[in-house]
């Protein structure tokens, strides 16, 4: 095998530091191998071309409020230059990707999950297939990311809705970004279909609320999912909404588990007993995302190097 000179420098990297790094750290009271390794090698590994690096994929599942997490994840990803080199979505999960594909800070995705309301996303509007229209919510992504395409953003980005004419999953990932994201989160029953495509869309987590397979077909490398599912034996069910919305992720629950194994890693903040209704939570999710993915970073890191190492 012939090795290119980043891959030569690894090597020599990695000899050097267990032959004379670990044994003086060691001796003076450090235990840990592999955080000094990782420590080290990381610099290293964000130094080689993109030709060289594994392409990273982040899968943001449904969930509600539950959602507003994922800024806390992104927030996390970009103070630690994680790399994030594709994106997918379902519902919240495609609202906040969406922001983050678009180069939007994670300060200000951050702020935006900490203030939502549902009068910035919905408005009532009587019609035989929901009482609400879900226009707004693609009012709010444009004025956040202007009318931009898919292939305009900074990242690959993906959602997944699905059409509830003939059950079929629609991946959304050409034209118009906004009103894709609108369709992605437009949870059946209360809220009006949207017309896309000479489709009638809905909430992606219908039919995939955790969309790792997308992530294979774009490229991933390494996936890393995150999971915001409620735990269906604490939900609360005393409204209209709350119990449509278990429906759903009962059967979500479900789907979802054959796609987390599609996973490298995977990423669970604790935000199960938050309903999907909840949006002024939406402190306490990017909170509980933040720590979720702070206690991941070591691991996140990890995974990747291990698969820089295997392609040696």
């Amino acid at each position: 095998m012939v090795l290119n000179l980043s891959q030569k420098l690894i090597i020599y990297v990695f000899l050097v530091l267990i032959v004379l790094y670990l044994p003086a750290t060691l001796s003076a009271g450090a235990t840990d191998e592999e955080e000094i390794l990782i420590d080290f090698l990381w610099p290293l590994y964000l130094s080689l071309p993109a030709a060289e690096k594994p392409k990273v994929a982040l899968v943001l599942g449904g969930g509600g409020a539950r959602g507003l997490a994922h800024a806390g994840v992104v927030k996390v990803f970009a103070e630690e230059h994680l790399p994030v080199d594709i994106i997918v979505g379902t519902s919240v999960g495609a609202l906040i990707g969406s922001l983050y594909a678009a180069g939007l800070p994670a300060d200000t995705i951050v702020d935006m999950a900490q203030h939502m309301n549902w009068n910035k996303l919905v408005s009532f509007k009587l019609s035989p297939v929901g009482l609400y229209s879900t226009k707004r919510m693609e009012e709010y992504v444009t004025k956040y990311i202007g009318n931009k395409q898919f292939d305009e953003l900074n990242i690959p980005f993906a959602c997944v809705a699905v059409d509830i004419r003939n059950g079929e999953k629609i991946i959304l990932k050409e034209g118009p970004v906004a009103p894709a994201v609108r369709a992605s989160a437009t949870m059946p029953g209360l809220f009006q279909p949207v017309e896309y495509r000479h489709r009638l869309l809905m909430d992606g987590g219908v039919i995939d609320n955790m969309p790792a397979d997308v992530a294979k077909l774009m490229g991933a490398d390494i996936i890393i999912a995150i999971d915001v599912t409620a735990q269906v034996g604490i939900a609360k069910t005393n409204n209209a909404l709350l119990i449509l919305s278990q429906v759903i992720y009962i059967r979500g629950n479900f789907l979802a588990e054959g796609q987390l194994k599609l996973a490298d890693l995977v990423i669970s903040p604790e935000v199960k007993d938050i309903t999907v209704s909840e949006l002024n939570r939406g402190e306490e999710c990017v909170d509980a995302g933040v720590v979720a993915t702070r206690a991941k970073v070591r691991m996140i890191k990890k995974v990747i190097l291990n698969r820089v190492w295997d392609k040696l």
